[in-house]
């Protein structure tokens, strides 16, 4: 379903760019994009995929770009980026797990599980066992060893990539500049072995990584990251990957988190000077570790895969929630337990005490009234064995919830055993320009209610702008001058890295080896995939509509929103 072949992207004969980045950014970009020539003019064998007769890569490398979008990609703002999106495989079709977050996507990313199977369902959890029974942030890593107490040793419960590489005799290494919650989730059983994980705030800034070998290693060399608000938590996080990890642990995967735009561009907004500035600066680093590979002879043997959590869009109304299901009697106060309310700005989640049928009953049908919801998921099954809604033949599981006009939480991959919140609501979006050219304004949830002022930027919910992100696989093992129109998505990343290291996927993995990137691979125009529209209507006239990506038997959400 590829709309652009290889053969209508050509490449030029000389590489006349690299002056021209030089000029624009410097020796350090000159010197990496130098590298990626120097890596592209060795040709390789066309051989089969890697799995199936090709020699693994002596590296792969996994760089998650914190809330970048895929149209902030550019020869002006990212070269290193624009590069390998051009010499390498481009994935039109990208996406984000919902809810649209980075935990939740932490989790996916590095298990080829969906969120119903990590349980990572939020960046807020709730689980009655957990916290004296109040919801809590999974930014803190010392939020989530709890869990991992009451699950058997298991913080979530798939296998994770780590886990599969070390029983392999092979090494993974994640490193981020991001939270510590975020970091935890890429290598959740570092303490029991799998690796290792580098953040420099784990537990206050006072720990750098688990297990405690590395942490007193990186300690060693280069002391605690530096603390405060105005600490350059990515200078430090990188200077480790390119001094540390990649000359001294030589690991076989490693993953490198780069915090960077999403902090900048929460404030600033999508495409802001700032935003750009971010960005280019994230770019830098790459180049700067590019430069690093290059310099020790191994780019030529290195995969690289480029992708984001998850997308951003322009926040330009603003809702309480909570405060107006008290205002309509359906929740007696802001800390009453009748009603638990999680939110992830563009999207919310309630928890009906007792999972109560009426009460979830009248909350749905207040919220089909109300001008800002957008779409709403109830399971599949109602409370008390009323009957389920039938979805329709094949692989996707029921469209409808148990309530008219609303989805199901098993189509959108949100139902676990445990801590399955009652209702999803996501929030309007619309398609109009930000103040800086960009397409994308969204209604989030929060205290202050009306127009919002300035530039405030977010994500969560399922609007194209947050569910679309980058995907870019570059090197030997991988095909060139190549871009896919078919589906593919942050649950592919696991099993997709694990075939390069000739390895298969967790058992329970949702995911699917993207092999049509890979050289001698499926032809990328001959892969099925479809689209698929649903909708669903109330007994009140309420309507709303969800757009699937599919393929190989998989489904992607592109977006959901209501119907006027």
């Amino acid at each position: 379903m590829g709309r652009v072949g290889p053969s209508m992207r050509p490449m030029p004969s000389s590489f006349t760019g690299r002056a021209w980045f030089a000029c624009r950014t410097g020796a350090i970009l000159s010197l990496a994009l130098a590298a990626l020539q120097s890596a592209r003019a060795q040709p390789g064998p066309a051989s089969p995929p890697p799995g199936e007769g090709n020699p693994r890569p002596r590296l792969v490398l996994v760089v998650v770009v914190d809330g970048l979008r895929p149209d902030l990609i550019s020869a002006a703002t990212t070269p290193t980026l624009d590069r390998l999106r051009r010499e390498g495989v481009e994935y039109l079709n990208a996406h984000s797990a919902f809810p649209t977050v980075t935990r939740v996507n932490a989790a996916v990313l590095v298990t080829g599980a969906h969120p119903r199977q990590t349980g990572i369902t939020s960046n807020t959890l709730y689980d009655r066992r957990l916290n004296g029974g109040q919801p809590f942030n999974t930014g803190l890593a010392e939020n989530l060893w709890p869990l991992a107490e009451i699950h058997g040793g298991r913080m979530i419960s798939p296998v994770t990539l780590g886990e599969v590489l070390t029983s392999a005799g092979l090494s993974f290494a994640a490193i981020s500049s991001g939270s510590t919650g975020q970091a935890i989730l890429l290598n959740s059983q570092a303490k029991a072995g799998s690796g290792m994980v580098i953040n420099g705030a784990f537990e206050g800034g006072r720990r750098t990584a688990y297990p405690n070998s590395v942490d007193e290693a990186i300690k060693a060399r280069f002391g605690l990251k530096p603390a405060g608000a105005d600490a350059d938590s990515l200078e430090w996080t990188e200077r480790v990957l390119r001094e540390f990890v990649l000359p001294e642990v030589k690991p076989a995967v490693l993953i490198d988190w780069v915090t960077e735009p999403d902090h900048t561009q929460h404030k600033a907004g999508v495409g802001s000077p700032a935003t750009l500035a971010a960005i280019r600066r994230a770019d830098e680093s790459i180049a700067k570790t590019l430069a690093t590979l290059e310099a020790s002879e191994l780019l030529r043997d290195t995969a690289i895969i480029v992708t984001a959590d998850h997308g951003f869009i322009a926040h330009e109304q603003g809702i309480n929630v909570t405060d107006a299901l008290i205002q309509a009697g359906l929740k007696q106060s802001r800390v009453s337990r009748d009603v638990i309310i999680t939110s992830d700005s563009q999207s919310v989640q309630f928890f009906v005490e007792n999972r109560e049928a009426k009460k979830i009953r009248a909350i749905v049908e207040f919220l089909q009234t109300q001008a800002w919801s957008d779409g709403l998921f109830v399971d599949a099954t109602a409370p008390l064995g009323a009957p389920a809604t039938n979805g329709p033949p094949g692989g996707v599981p029921p469209v409808e919830g148990w309530l008219p006009g609303t989805f199901s939480l098993q189509l959108v991959h949100l139902a676990p055993l445990e801590g399955r919140p009652d209702i999803v609501l996501t929030l309007p979006w619309r398609s109009e320009k930000n103040a800086f050219g960009h397409s994308g304004l969204q209604t989030a949830n929060r205290a202050a209610v009306g127009p919002v002022t300035g530039h405030e930027s977010g994500h969560g919910g399922m609007s194209p702008w947050v569910l679309r992100t980058p995907l870019l696989l570059w090197g030997r093992h991988f095909k060139e001058r190549c871009v896919v129109g078919a589906p593919a998505g942050n649950v592919d990343i696991t099993p997709t890295v694990l075939a390069l290291m000739g390895l298969a996927p967790p058992q329970g993995a949702s995911g699917r080896v993207l092999r049509e990137a890979f050289r001698g691979g499926p032809d990328e125009q001959k892969l099925r995939a479809e689209s698929r529209v649903h909708e669903v209507n109330s007994r009140h006239g309420f309507r709303a509509a969800i757009q699937l990506s599919a393929s190989d038997g998989r489904w992607y959400l592109d977006k959901c929103w209501r119907i006027q």
